[in-house]
């Protein structure tokens, strides 16, 4: 079996967090025996999908694939313009969701055009993947969906009890709260993580906000063991890898209910979910950083999200799809 992934995100060492998990992805299904090349989209916004058209029709015509995944929907236009071959398609988030405004509400055009634009493709391939299940529910061709996370990948996220936090310059005397994304993105509300926190401080003296970006996994993994809670605010999240790297690293997640953080966190010791009011989010940081107690389950719980057994579903979408093609 060989198959070409197609997507716009893929580690740089400029940005060794683009995209990943979809690399992290590649290789494990390598590592069963699926052979895989990947073609990176490049260039400025709609244009690189429109471009890569072309190139990536002589790259399919060059070879003998037998089928294309592409990660993320326009990727996956680009592939089904480019070729009849199979697709299967990985829909990540905002391609079905649409974007947001920087006040937190959808644009009416993204959110109509992401959704219409994602259904007809899918209606064109062979299976779509939906990260989570409040993906899947805004896919219409419910036989065509399946709903698999990105794995994690176990032997660089696990509770390590080597890490110090004096390792990452930081002191063996402040609590750390892990703000899990970008401030830069809207989506992420860092106002809204910094005003709970800001309440937090009234309680306790000791304690940080920090983020961490552009980092590589295995740095990743060091701030997840080090710090001592993980807090997430977005409105729009699939399913946060930064969510399930948290618990593979026992590390303590606070969250408001987006994506699918209630799933992977529901039975996981000192982890809660809570509501968008900073006073609520501020008491559950306090109860996590009082108490110092790890996700002592969290691991557990997300080895069965492994990147092996991952991979073994998406084999078997694999396998599925061709048999009937």
């Amino acid at each position: 079996m060989k198959v070409l992934h197609v997507s716009a995100a893929y580690p740089t060492q400029e940005n060794p967090q683009s995209g990943s998990f979809i690399f992290s992805q590649v290789v494990s299904l390598i590592q069963q025996g699926v052979e895989s090349d990947v073609y990176v989209l490049k260039g400025h916004r709609i244009f690189k999908y429109l471009r890569g058209i072309f190139s990536l029709k002589k790259l399919i015509r060059n070879n003998n694939y037998n089928l294309i995944h592409a990660h993320y929907m326009y990727a996956g236009w680009t592939a089904r313009l480019s070729s009849n071959l199979p697709l299967v398609i990985s829909f990540m988030g905002n391609d079905v969701f649409g974007n947001l405004r920087d006040n937190g509400k959808y644009r009416f055009a993204s959110k109509y055009l992401h959704n219409l634009f994602s259904n007809i493709l899918l209606s064109y391939s062979s299976i779509g993947i939906a990260k989570s299940n409040n993906l899947a529910i805004l896919l219409k061709n419910k036989n065509k969906i399946k709903i698999i996370p990105n794995g994690v990948d176990v032997s660089i996220f696990y509770p390590n009890k080597k890490i110090k936090k004096c390792d990452l310059g930081l002191s063996d005397r402040v609590k750390y709260v892990l703000f899990a994304g970008n401030p830069e993105e809207k989506r992420k509300r860092f106002t809204l993580a910094n005003e709970a926190f800001n309440k937090l401080k009234e309680k306790i003296e000791n304690v940080e906000l920090l983020y961490i970006i552009n980092k590589k996994p295995v740095e990743v993994a060091a701030f997840l063991n080090a710090c001592d809670c993980l807090l997430m605010t977005s409105n729009q999240e699939g399913s946060p890898n930064i969510v399930k790297e948290a618990l593979a690293c026992n590390l303590p997640v606070i969250s408001i209910d987006v994506g699918d953080v209630a799933e992977r966190i529901n039975g996981v010791d000192n982890c809660y979910l809570t509501t968008t009011d900073p006073n609520d989010i501020a008491r559950k940081l306090y109860k996590v950083i009082f108490n110092s107690q790890r996700a002592i389950n969290g691991f557990e719980k997300v080895s069965l999200l492994s990147l092996e057994e991952i991979a073994k579903k998406i084999i078997v979408i694999y396998n599925n799809v061709l048999s009937l093609n």
